[in-house]
């Protein structure tokens, strides 16, 4: 079995610095690192999003349920919570009732959201050009399929 040590580091290196770009990036429009992931989320298009496929990103509406949001991210109940209850506040999202499921609500992105995505857009690009900077198209395509790859791995392992 392969066993490479940096591996897993060097991803926590690249996640502590997405998220330090990205902080940087979305203060200008007041939201915090977990609140921009929360709106990229609603930018994916047939669950993926790279640099290769950003010219797929629909622009409708489209309402997402807490849930499907915190399986996007894998992010904490209690977090998801009070990152939308934040993002309503600011008037990027606005909640209703859902209708297959009253205890649960479909957000929805507002118009100050909508207009955001372009900025969005611009910012996960810049990202991309960062981190792939000097890989080739068909590197990068390997790379993103064997991270998907650890990706499957880890959401199926029985050890997290």
């Amino acid at each position: 079995m392969f066993e490479h040590k940096a591996v897993g580091l060097n991803i926590f290196i690249i996640d502590k610095y997405f998220k330090m770009y990205l902080k940087k990036s979305l203060k200008k429009h007041d939201l915090n690192t977990a609140e921009g992931l929360v709106l990229l989320v609603f930018l994916k298009h047939n669950n993926k999003m790279s640099q290769y496929d950003l010219d797929e990103i629909h622009s409708s509406k489209e309402g997402k349920t807490q849930d499907e949001i915190i399986s996007e991210l894998h992010y904490d109940k209690g977090v998801m919570t009070r990152t939308m209850q934040s993002l309503e506040d600011k008037k990027y999202v606005t909640r209703k009732n859902n209708p297959e499921d009253s205890r649960s609500y479909i957000f929805e992105l507002t118009e100050k959201a909508i207009h955001l995505r372009p900025e969005l857009l611009k910012i996960l690009s810049g990202w991309n050009s960062i981190l792939l900077q000097g890989i080739d198209k068909e590197l990068a395509d390997l790379i993103k399929s064997q991270l998907d790859k650890m990706v499957e791995n880890i959401i199926n392992s029985d050890k997290v």
